[in-house]
Order: structure tokens, then C-alpha cells, then sequence
């Protein structure tokens, strides 16, 4: 008797330090809706991804969240298809907000809401777009739509994070993005109009870390920070705590079944009705929290084991919010696997979107959340110039300066008086207007990928505002004017777009929206633009991404296409000026572990004797990032270790290295859904300064 009460002891105490996990809110959405859902396609397989509220939500503040459709096994990729990411360069000096007090921090955080959900560059091996892992005052931000920004955190229900290894073996395809010809060869500082314009940063893949059953909420890895905090601002469980719980909740099985025969029924439902009862009463904190561990756990000791086998083999699994059946799925959110990406069939687009399944006029193809980008101008580049400065004022303590401490940051060379000089890369994948200072950045799965075709042209899909059956779109918000939604209220995601059919789209069909009259007008004149500047083919040095795609084919049989070269052969035949090379080590395929590198020696290796299949190995000298004049040697390091890398600035979203300025328009609101409070009154704006 006491060794089985030990053990459910265990369980339920671990099971009421999660109280706080387990309390969260279920979310219903308003059944008065104003109009009627959107029809969904008919499907001929299970959608394997769901957007739905997110059981993180409070009732005056629903959060999309992502969902488990099928069943995913831990390593396997989530979706249909890997995202792409968009970097953000140096946006504290662009925006001006790394100024000092007076010298022209704008009156309100345009950006507040888009901030809370951008990555550090390591999960998409973006580390050296700056000069931030040298110690340098430059920075990058990640925007990684899909999974990468839908996902939520709780510490005890991280089930999902970032397959970096994808992202680092991505490779130029023949689609006019990079360097292709479309036949599969790699044509080394091919010139089009795409160049800059569209981001090479795709393959970005988030796989499962533990089993997902159906209907489980996709919760990210956020780091161990967010953990850290998480955990202090609200003590709840973890995985390990739920790992013991379940171990003692086996030992319970077993006691209760191994003695079935020995107690009566109405002993064994007393034990175990103290247990839950008045022992839960005695350790949890307050009431509240005694009757969320309750019903956590089955009436009767009889139910322990289907108990633990419906929970798919964890109590974690049992809270009831983080688990949606498939028809509440199906009635309160969208599926997110309509689109699949694929190389385009438009030249210089990149990557495509592609119809996994048939869908008729009417039909949303895809739901897209928005974020809210408070004024155009957050996305303004200007000329930067470094300079030193002796302390820290309070607000940058705060974002990690040492006060004291000499300081190398980036500020605009005019300061308030500069001219804007470019814009950010994540203006061309924004949703924007002539008339109107507000962008919104489009963040759901798969939309990223979606091009432009004319209306009459090619289009087969237009966006419309979401309805607000699912309670992820707020109408009224569409009233309000951008000062207002720029408050603290609102810097959540709580807009949403559809993209509906307007004609039949068949399954494999690549899908299109019109961008507007004046991105194409824009898009044309680039065009020419890049037409007159008469470069010839190879003027464009060749990428990092051009050179991996090329150093890293290997054929069975014959091996490796190239070799790394040594820093002798580098005296004859170096490398572009715009790469580097960087290492990571076996089995640590993560950007936070690479490091610039250089080749010392090459050894070149054969698999067996008498083969002609090449691979190679390597000893490299590790450039420390602390010191950069100090170094450490690696040997034996496999030819997949070592990667070219764009130097700082250096990549094709730089305009330091483009002998045309990239292509930077947004993709525009159709005119009849732009909501009139939104546009711009010209004297307001010239008032704000920003």
C-alpha cells in the first residue's frame, strides 16, 4: 500500500507544480458571427496542418497557433514543404531607435509586434549577413513565416525546432533565383532582375524533436532563455517533470494491476480516491489549482492504463487545450497544406506555390495571418557610419550595452536629416498601399511563395479579409487608424487575409495573385532599369550559395565536383572577394556552431582501393570569434563540413554588392479592401517625423 501511494504521491505532486501549465484557457470563438465560413476544399487525404487558435490565448487576445493534422514522428519535417526566411540588417540603426534620448527615437514602437516573433540568424545559417559574430555593432533579425512564427513556446510542451541542417545543404535549382539555367547547371554571377530581390535564405525546415500525436499544438524550442524566464515569471512543469510523473504513473499501473486479484474493488477505489482527493487537496497551492490536477486524471483506478495509452503514453498530453480533436480543427481553424513550394514558372521569381490538391472557385487556398508594421518607414535603410561612444544611456543597458564600457554602434551618418538610401528585403513580401503608411507582413505558411500573374493574366486567386468564424481576425480593427493599432493593445497578430480561388485551381497548378498595377509598373521599370546597366553574363561575382551548390555536388561514383583549396592555392587562385569559408564540425549542423575557417591541408581520400569516387578531408584553422587573430586547429574534418559564406554585407540583399540597386516594392492592398481609416493624411505624417 505505501509503495504505491509513494509512487502516485510523486505524480501528483509533479502534476501540481504544473497547475499554472494546465490553466490555461480554453478559447471558443463567438458562434454570432457576421457571416458564414469560407468553404474549404475538398480533400482526398487528411490535412496535415492546421491554423487554429492557439491554447495560449486569453479571451481578449486569440493567438493563431499550428496544429497537428496527422501524426508526425520526432525528426520528421512539419508540413508539406520548408519555408524561407528573410533577414533584417542593422534595423535598430536604420530605425533610428539606437539614438540617444532626443536625437529622434520615434514617438511609438512601429515595430513592436513584428520584434516579438523574428529569430536570431543561427536557425537559418544567417550569422555572417553582418558583422555581429566578429563583435561588430552590426545585427541581424530572422523572419521565418509558417511554423517559424505560428509556433508558440511552453516549456513543458516543446515538441518541435529548427532542422538546420536543411537550410545548410540548400542548393541553387534551375528556377532563375540564383544562379541556374534551368537545365541544372550552375551558371557562376548570372545577371537578372531577381538578384537581391527575392531571398536565398529557403529549405528552412522545423522537424519534430518527440512524437506528435494527431491534434497536438506545434510548440517551438525558443531557447533556453526563454525557458529561463518563462519559468520564473510563471513556475510550471517541464518536459523532465512530465517524464517523472509518467514513470510514477507506470509504477501505479503496475501496483494496481499486479495486486488486482488480492484487494477488494472497494479498497482499491478508496486508496486511490485518497490519493487524488485529499492528498491533491493537502499539496496543491489553492483550490483552483487541486481541481485542474483532477481533472487531469481518470474517476477510477481502472482507467489508469487507457488513461495513459489515449494520452499517447504521457500526462502532459492530457491537457485538454494543447489537444484538439480533428472536427473542432476542422470547424474553428484552416488548413495550411493547400500550397506546396516549388521552383516557379515565372523568371526571376524564385521559389512558387503549387496546389496540393483541387480546389474550386470560392475555396481559401490559404489562410495568412498578418503582423502589423505600424509605419512603412520602419523599413527605410539609410547610409550607416560607426561610431564610439564612452557610455550607455539606460535604454540600451536594457537591450545589452555595458554601461561604462566603450561602445562601437551604428548610427545614420546625417542622423534625423538622412535620406533613406534603399529598404529592408521584407518590403518586397509586405502588403502595402499608395495611399496608406501601414504594411502587413504576411506570416502564414506557404504564402511567402505565392507570385504575381495580372488579373485576367494568369491570376487564379485574390486576397480578401478573412471572416471571423475562427476568431483569428478582428473586424474592427479595420476601423481604427495606424496610431491606434500601433498601440499596446493591438501588437499581436489580430488581422487576417484569405486567399480565395477565382477560378478552378487542379492539383500541381502553380497559384497566383495580382500584386497590383503598381507593383508591376515598378517591377517593369527595374526591368529596364537592369537592361540599361548592359552587364554581361559573370559581372555578378558568384554567391556563397552558387559556390556551396557547386564545391558539394557529388555524383556515386565519382565523388565530390571540387575540392576546398588550401591557402597556398589561394595565393594563386583565389576565391570572390565577396566569400569565406566557415566550418562546422560532424554532427553540430547548426549555424550557432559554425565558425570561419581556413584550409591548411587537403587530403585526398578514396572510399576502397582501386575506386575513382574523391571525397576529402581537411585540417582547417578555426577562427576563434572572440579574437579573430586567433586561431585553433581541426583536423580530419569531412569536405561536407566546410561551406562558403558571404561576407558581411556582402550577400545579394546588400546593395554594397549589387551593380543595381535590388528590387524593393511591396505587394499592394486590392483597392476595395482597403479600409479608409488606414490611409494617410498628409499632414499627420509630415507632424510624426518618424
Amino acid at each position: 500500500f505505501w509503495r504505491m501511494s509513494t509512487c502516485i504521491l510523486l505524480l501528483l505532486v509533479v502534476a501540481v507544480s504544473s497547475a499554472a501549465a494546465d490553466a490555461a484557457t480554453v478559447v471558443e470563438h463567438d458562434d454570432k458571427n457576421d457571416e458564414a465560413p469560407r468553404s474549404q476544399p475538398p480533400r482526398h487525404r487528411q490535412c496535415s496542418l492546421y491554423l487554429a487558435p492557439s491554447f495560449t490565448s486569453s479571451p481578449d487576445r486569440i493567438q493563431p497557433g499550428v496544429y497537428a493534422g496527422r501524426r508526425y514522428e520526432a525528426s520528421e519535417p512539419i508540413g508539406l514543404g520548408p519555408e524561407l526566411a528573410v533577414q533584417l540588417l542593422d534595423l535598430d540603426a536604420h530605425t533610428g531607435r539606437n539614438l540617444r534620448e532626443g536625437q529622434g527615437q520615434p514617438d511609438l514602437d512601429y515595430f513592436a509586434a513584428m520584434a516579438q516573433v523574428l529569430w536570431t540568424p543561427d536557425s537559418t545559417m544567417a550569422k555572417y549577413e553582418t558583422d555581429e559574430h566578429s563583435g561588430g555593432p552590426g545585427r541581424t533579425f530572422t523572419a521565418i513565416p509558417g511554423v517559424g512564427m505560428l509556433g508558440n513556446f511552453h516549456p513543458a510542451l516543446i515538441n518541435a525546432d529548427w532542422d538546420e541542417n536543411a537550410t545548410l545543404f540548400r542548393t541553387v535549382m534551375g528556377d532563375g533565383a540564383g544562379a541556374g539555367d534551368g537545365a541544372g547547371e550552375i551558371a557562376m554571377g548570372r545577371v537578372h532582375p531577381g538578384r537581391g530581390g527575392v531571398t536565398t535564405y529557403y529549405n528552412v525546415t522545423v522537424a519534430a524533436t518527440v512524437t506528435i500525436p494527431v491534434g497536438m499544438e506545434i510548440f517551438l524550442n525558443f531557447g533556453q532563455d526563454w525557458s529561463d524566464k518563462a519559468l520564473e515569471a510563471n513556475p510550471m512543469a517541464t518536459r523532465e517533470d512530465y517524464d517523472q510523473a509518467d514513470r510514477s504513473m507506470d509504477k501505479a499501473i503496475e501496483f494496481f494491476e499486479r495486486h488486482a486479484e488480492e484487494l477488494p474493488e472497494e479498497t482499491k477505489e478508496r486508496m486511490y480516491g485518497f490519493l487524488v482527493k485529499d492528498v491533491i487537496d493537502l499539496i496543491a497551492p489553492d483550490k483552483k489549482i487541486a481541481d485542474i490536477l483532477r481533472s487531469l486524471l481518470p474517476e477510477s483506478h481502472a482507467g489508469l492504463r487507457e488513461f495513459k495509452e489515449s494520452g499517447g503514453g504521457s500526462l502532459q498530453h492530457k491537457n485538454p487545450t494543447a489537444f484538439r480533436d480533428v472536427s473542432w480543427l476542422e470547424a474553428n481553424g484552416r488548413c495550411l497544406d493547400n500550397v506546396v513550394p516549388g521552383p516557379s514558372t515565372v523568371p526571376y521569381a524564385g521559389r512558387g506555390a503549387f496546389a496540393a490538391r483541387s480546389m474550386e472557385e470560392g475555396d481559401v487556398v490559404l489562410p495568412v495571418p498578418l503582423m502589423l508594421i505600424g509605419h512603412r518607414k520602419e523599413l527605410d535603410m539609410y547610409d550607416l557610419i560607426q561610431k564610439k561612444m564612452d557610455a550607455a544611456t539606460e535604454e540600451q543597458e536594457e537591450n545589452g550595452y555595458d554601461d561604462g564600457a566603450t561602445q562601437t554602434i551604428l548610427f545614420r551618418r546625417n542622423g534625423t536629416t538622412a535620406e533613406p538610401t534603399s529598404s529592408q528585403l521584407l518590403l518586397n513580401y509586405c502588403f502595402g498601399h499608395a495611399e496608406s503608411n501601414l504594411l502587413l507582413y504576411p506570416f502564414g505558411s506557404g504564402f511567402n511563395f505565392i507570385n504575381h500573374r495580372p488579373t485576367g493574366d494568369g491570376a487564379n486567386a485574390r486576397v480578401v479579409w478573412s471572416d471571423r468564424s475562427h476568431g483569428m481576425h478582428n473586424p474592427d480593427w479595420l476601423e481604427l487608424d495606424p496610431d491606434e493599432l500601433s498601440d499596446e493593445r493591438h501588437r499581436y497578430s489580430g488581422l487576417m487575409f484569405d486567399v480565395v480561388a477565382t477560378k478552378k485551381i487542379e492539383e500541381g497548378d502553380e497559384v497566383f495573385i495580382d500584386y497590383g498595377d503598381d507593383w508591376q509598373a515598378e517591377w517593369d521599370r527595374h526591368v529596364e532599369r537592369v537592361k540599361s546597366a548592359d552587364l554581361e553574363a559573370g559581372s555578378w561575382e558568384p554567391t556563397a550559395l552558387e559556390l556551396n551548390t557547386l564545391y558539394h555536388q557529388y555524383t556515386a561514383g565519382a565523388g565530390y565536383a571540387k575540392p576546398f583549396k588550401t591557402a597556398n592555392e589561394l595565393k594563386d587562385e583565389p576565391y570572390p572577394e565577396r566569400v569565406t569559408t566557415a566550418c562546422i564540425r560532424p554532427g553540430s549542423w547548426n549555424g550557432a556552431a559554425m565558425r570561419l575557417c581556413d584550409v591548411v591541408e587537403r587530403i585526398d581520400v578514396k572510399d576502397e582501393e582501386g575506386s575513382s569516387e574523391m571525397k576529402y578531408k581537411y585540417s582547417v584553422n578555426i577562427r576563434l570569434e572572440t579574437e579573430m587573430a586567433e586561431y585553433k586547429t581541426a583536423v580530419d574534418l569531412p569536405h561536407e563540413s566546410v561551406h562558403f559564406v558571404d561576407k558581411p554585407y556582402a550577400s545579394d540583399q546588400s546593395r554594397s554588392m549589387s551593380p543595381f540597386p535590388p528590387f524593393r516594392h511591396h505587394i499592394s492592398i486590392p483597392d476595395d479592401i482597403l479600409p479608409s481609416a488606414w490611409k494617410a493624411k498628409k499632414a499627420d505624417d509630415e507632424d510624426k517625423n518618424v
